[in-house]
Protein backbone atom coordinates (compact mmCIF):
# COMPACT_ATOMS: atom_id res chain seq x y z
CA UNK A 1 0.00 0.00 0.00
CA UNK A 2 1.36 3.46 -0.91
CA UNK A 3 0.94 6.37 1.47
CA UNK A 4 1.70 10.02 0.84
CA UNK A 5 2.91 11.67 4.03
CA UNK A 6 3.95 15.24 4.72
CA UNK A 7 7.72 15.72 4.51
CA UNK A 8 9.17 15.20 1.00
CA UNK A 9 8.99 12.68 -1.83
CA UNK A 10 11.30 9.74 -1.16
CA UNK A 11 12.17 6.46 -2.75
CA UNK A 12 14.31 3.81 -1.15
CA UNK A 13 14.46 0.24 -0.09
CA UNK A 14 13.84 -1.97 2.86
CA UNK A 15 17.25 -3.60 3.20
CA UNK A 16 15.90 -6.92 4.27
CA UNK A 17 13.03 -8.57 5.96
CA UNK A 18 15.49 -9.77 8.59
CA UNK A 19 16.86 -6.35 9.54
CA UNK A 20 14.08 -4.01 8.50
CA UNK A 21 16.65 -1.21 8.08
CA UNK A 22 15.59 1.44 5.55
CA UNK A 23 17.31 3.54 2.94
CA UNK A 24 15.55 6.64 1.64
CA UNK A 25 16.47 8.97 -1.16
CA UNK A 26 14.87 12.40 -1.59
CA UNK A 27 13.39 12.90 -5.04
CA UNK A 28 12.19 16.46 -4.61
CA UNK A 29 11.02 18.87 -1.95
CA UNK A 30 7.38 18.32 -2.85
CA UNK A 31 5.96 18.06 0.64
CA UNK A 32 5.13 14.35 0.49
CA UNK A 33 6.74 11.00 1.35
CA UNK A 34 6.23 8.02 -0.86
CA UNK A 35 6.07 5.10 1.49
CA UNK A 36 4.15 2.29 3.04
CA UNK A 37 2.74 2.55 6.54
CA UNK A 38 3.48 -0.35 8.88
CA UNK A 39 2.82 -1.21 12.50
CA UNK A 40 1.16 1.31 14.79
CA UNK A 41 3.99 3.84 14.60
CA UNK A 42 3.12 4.86 11.01
CA UNK A 43 6.69 4.17 9.94
CA UNK A 44 7.44 4.55 6.25
CA UNK A 45 9.14 1.81 4.21
CA UNK A 46 10.36 2.81 0.79
CA UNK A 47 10.56 0.74 -2.34
CA UNK A 48 13.72 0.80 -4.36
CA UNK A 49 15.00 -0.60 -7.61
CA UNK A 50 18.70 -0.11 -8.50
CA UNK A 51 17.93 1.43 -11.88
CA UNK A 52 15.65 3.99 -10.25
CA UNK A 53 18.31 5.33 -7.90
CA UNK A 54 20.74 5.81 -10.75
CA UNK A 55 18.14 7.86 -12.60
CA UNK A 56 17.42 9.85 -9.42
CA UNK A 57 21.00 10.82 -8.58
CA UNK A 58 20.86 14.19 -10.39
CA UNK A 59 17.79 15.20 -8.35
CA UNK A 60 19.06 14.19 -4.91
CA UNK A 61 19.80 17.21 -2.77
CA UNK A 62 23.48 16.91 -2.06
CA UNK A 63 26.10 19.04 -0.38
CA UNK A 64 27.94 21.54 -2.56
CA UNK A 65 31.20 19.62 -2.36
CA UNK A 66 31.28 17.74 -5.67
CA UNK A 67 33.89 15.25 -4.51
CA UNK A 68 31.78 14.31 -1.49
CA UNK A 69 28.79 13.92 -3.80
CA UNK A 70 30.77 11.72 -6.18
CA UNK A 71 31.91 9.49 -3.31
CA UNK A 72 28.35 9.32 -2.00
CA UNK A 73 27.01 8.38 -5.43
CA UNK A 74 29.64 5.64 -5.79
CA UNK A 75 28.53 4.37 -2.38
CA UNK A 76 24.90 4.26 -3.47
CA UNK A 77 25.86 2.33 -6.60
CA UNK A 78 28.05 -0.12 -4.69
CA UNK A 79 25.42 -0.58 -2.01
CA UNK A 80 22.74 -1.34 -4.62
CA UNK A 81 25.04 -4.03 -6.05
CA UNK A 82 25.56 -5.58 -2.60
CA UNK A 83 29.20 -4.41 -2.42
CA UNK A 84 28.84 -3.28 1.20
CA UNK A 85 32.56 -3.01 2.01
CA UNK A 86 33.20 -0.77 -1.00
CA UNK A 87 30.06 1.25 -0.22
CA UNK A 88 31.38 1.80 3.33
CA UNK A 89 34.68 3.01 1.89
CA UNK A 90 32.86 5.39 -0.47
CA UNK A 91 30.58 6.78 2.26
CA UNK A 92 33.58 7.19 4.57
CA UNK A 93 35.30 9.27 1.90
CA UNK A 94 32.15 11.40 1.46
CA UNK A 95 32.05 12.00 5.23
CA UNK A 96 35.76 12.86 5.29
CA UNK A 97 35.16 15.46 2.57
CA UNK A 98 31.96 16.77 4.18
CA UNK A 99 31.55 15.87 7.89
CA UNK A 100 28.02 17.37 7.88
CA UNK A 101 26.69 14.95 5.26
CA UNK A 102 23.90 13.26 7.27
CA UNK A 103 22.76 11.03 4.40
CA UNK A 104 26.27 9.57 4.05
CA UNK A 105 26.24 8.63 7.76
CA UNK A 106 22.84 6.96 7.38
CA UNK A 107 23.81 5.03 4.29
CA UNK A 108 27.12 3.93 5.80
CA UNK A 109 25.16 2.78 8.84
CA UNK A 110 22.83 0.86 6.54
CA UNK A 111 25.80 -0.84 4.90
CA UNK A 112 27.14 -1.84 8.31
CA UNK A 113 23.69 -3.11 9.31
CA UNK A 114 23.48 -5.14 6.11
CA UNK A 115 26.71 -6.84 7.20
CA UNK A 116 25.27 -7.48 10.67
CA UNK A 117 27.55 -4.96 12.41
CA UNK A 118 24.86 -3.17 14.42
CA UNK A 119 27.29 -1.40 16.77
CA UNK A 120 28.93 0.43 13.87
CA UNK A 121 25.53 1.10 12.33
CA UNK A 122 24.35 2.75 15.56
CA UNK A 123 27.58 4.73 15.68
CA UNK A 124 26.71 6.16 12.23
CA UNK A 125 23.00 6.79 12.81
CA UNK A 126 23.78 8.89 15.89
CA UNK A 127 25.70 11.71 14.10
CA UNK A 128 23.02 11.74 11.38
CA UNK A 129 20.49 12.46 14.16
CA UNK A 130 22.78 15.12 15.65
CA UNK A 131 23.09 16.80 12.24
CA UNK A 132 19.35 16.55 11.52
CA UNK A 133 17.26 16.00 14.68
CA UNK A 134 14.07 15.63 12.61
CA UNK A 135 15.46 12.79 10.46
CA UNK A 136 12.89 10.08 11.23
CA UNK A 137 14.67 7.53 9.06
CA UNK A 138 17.81 7.80 11.22
CA UNK A 139 15.81 7.25 14.42
CA UNK A 140 13.98 4.29 12.88
CA UNK A 141 17.15 2.64 11.58
CA UNK A 142 18.98 3.19 14.87
CA UNK A 143 15.98 1.80 16.75
CA UNK A 144 15.93 -1.26 14.52
CA UNK A 145 19.66 -1.79 15.07
CA UNK A 146 19.15 -1.49 18.85
CA UNK A 147 16.28 -3.96 18.62
CA UNK A 148 18.37 -6.47 16.69
CA UNK A 149 21.09 -6.13 19.37
CA UNK A 150 18.52 -6.77 22.11
CA UNK A 151 18.60 -3.21 23.51
CA UNK A 152 14.82 -2.96 23.57
CA UNK A 153 14.58 0.12 25.82
CA UNK A 154 16.79 2.16 23.49
CA UNK A 155 14.89 0.81 20.48
CA UNK A 156 11.56 1.80 22.04
CA UNK A 157 12.83 5.34 22.67
CA UNK A 158 13.89 5.72 19.04
CA UNK A 159 10.61 4.26 17.74
CA UNK A 160 8.69 6.67 20.00
CA UNK A 161 10.65 9.55 18.46
CA UNK A 162 9.74 8.29 14.97
CA UNK A 163 6.08 8.22 15.96
CA UNK A 164 6.37 11.75 17.37
CA UNK A 165 8.01 13.02 14.16
CA UNK A 166 5.44 11.21 12.03
CA UNK A 167 2.62 13.00 13.86
CA UNK A 168 4.09 16.44 13.10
Amino acid sequence: MWVLGSIGLLAGLEIGYQTGIQVGFPLAATGAFLGRTIDTCRIHHWLFFPFVILAMLPTIQMPRDRNATRSYNRGVTNYSKGNYNQAITDYTEAIRLNPDFAEAYINRGNAYASKGDYDKAITDYTPAIRLNPDFAEAYYNRGKAYELKGSNDKAAADFAKVEQLDEQ
